[in-house]
């Protein structure tokens, strides 16, 4: 619960400081927190509260073939920011969450990064969402 707290409250303050961020999130629709809130409960909480605080939401789901995925994994830019790493691991993830389903939010941009770099990701979400 307190994880989930300071969470919004993060969220309304940099609405007060009329800061953009962007927040990233891995969203399982069958993911429930030790603190029961469902990951469908959360997402939708996050953007309800960047709406109510002034700011707008633009939802992104990152998609990718799994065997990418796993590929991906080993990269160096995953450690560097402290991500999954380990193969095992997410086979059992992938196995037991749903990560296929969307996140029920409003204003969801989906994209298949199979064969994409991150650059061209950054593009597109700019110019599907036009912002500068």
């Amino acid at each position: 619960i307190l994880r989930h707290d300071m969470h919004f409250n993060a969220v309304k303050s940099l609405m007060n400081l009329k800061v953009s961020t962007i927040f990233t999130h891995a969203f399982s629709s069958n993911y429930v927190f030790p603190s029961g809130m469902t990951d469908p409960e959360f997402v939708k909480k996050t953007e309800s509260a960047v709406i109510k605080n002034g700011g707008i939401f633009y939802g992104v789901q990152l998609m990718c073939d799994g065997e990418v995925l796993l590929q991906r994994l080993v990269k160096d830019s995953r450690n560097k920011h402290g991500k999954l790493r380990d193969v095992k691991i997410m086979k059992e993830l992938l196995i037991k969450y749903d990560h296929i389903t969307s996140a029920p939010i409003k204003n969801n941009f989906i994209i298949d990064n199979t064969k994409l770099s991150p650059k061209k990701v950054v593009e597109m979400i700019i110019k599907h969402f036009k912002l500068k």
